[in-house]
């Protein structure tokens, strides 16, 4: 070193690398908050659904009813990557009155609300909804 410039050239590129690694680490983050969402958005989805498959199964509009009193209810999601883990969706089904009425059919619409702490319906967000339509012979 024959002189201040060399000392000065190596300070800057020392800052220049910081800034370089801060930009690369803060890119990585919000591309892993991105996937951790999208993730939770399908997991979020495929509980809404396992609640519409498991409401087909009812008959009668009695057993609808006594199925929709046990909600809001929290279902324990397990994931594929890890066998110990799981997360926790918040799930409520609210009935709206009859869609369509006839003479020989009652339609009602159920509306599925899902949301959990991890980017769905946290935070003032809104939650997951899936509508669903049900029918029953009268």
């Amino acid at each position: 070193m024959t002189d201040y410039s060399d000392i000065f050239f190596l300070m800057g590129a020392m800052v220049m690398f910081s800034f370089l690694t801060l930009s690369v680490n803060r890119t990585l983050l919000t591309n892993e908050m991105n996937r951790v969402g999208h993730e939770s958005n399908y997991y979020a989805l495929t509980v809404a659904q396992e609640s519409i498959d498991e409401l087909r199964w009812v008959t009668t509009e009695a057993e609808l009813d006594a199925e929709l009193d046990t909600y809001p209810r929290t279902i324990n999601y397990k994931n594929d990557s890890d066998e110990d883990a799981s997360i926790p969706f918040s799930v409520n089904i609210n009935k709206t009155t009859s869609v369509i009425e006839t003479d020989d059919v009652r339609t009602v619409e159920l509306v599925i609300n899902v949301q959990n702490d991890y980017g769905i319906g946290g935070e003032g967000s809104s939650p997951i909804q899936l509508l669903f339509t049900k029918s029953f012979l009268k």
